[in-house]
């Protein structure tokens, strides 16, 4: 496979951010040169529209975090594939409103096992 290696330019962070709830945890990124949209790996990210309901659908959930909890970071990219949860099952697992707002969606487990892991931040879902 070819590999297209380009630096970020500037970071363009939702105006509305807030460092500490992760509300609106969303950035437009500009590369330092333009990419040719060739091939099956190099494509545009389509977004939802905010009134698709994903409740139920499996999404996979990708990163170079920890395996386990008192475990080191993978030098293997690791994928689980985890359920999308409704906003109520999600506080009722036990996150609160102020951690899950409406704008958020959240997947996954209740009972854990399969998961994202701390270093797993930020990465695609």
């Amino acid at each position: 496979a070819d590999v297209v290696t380009r630096r970020v330019k500037r970071v363009f962070p939702h105006p509305k951010f807030n460092i500490s709830t992760f509300n609106n945890d969303i950035a437009i990124i500009e590369l330092n040169s333009p990419v040719e949209m060739k091939g099956p790996a190099i494509r545009t990210a389509c977004l939802p529209l905010a009134q698709n309901n994903y409740t139920g659908m499996e999404g996979i959930v990708a990163g170079w975090g920890r395996t386990a909890e008192r475990k080191n970071s993978s030098n293997i990219l690791q994928k689980v594939s985890v359920p999308v949860m409704s906003i109520d099952d999600c506080r009722k697992a036990g996150y609160s409103k102020n951690k899950v707002t409406d704008n958020m969606f959240c997947a996954g487990y209740p009972t854990g096992k399969k998961d994202a892991c701390q270093g797993d931040s930020g990465g695609p879902f």
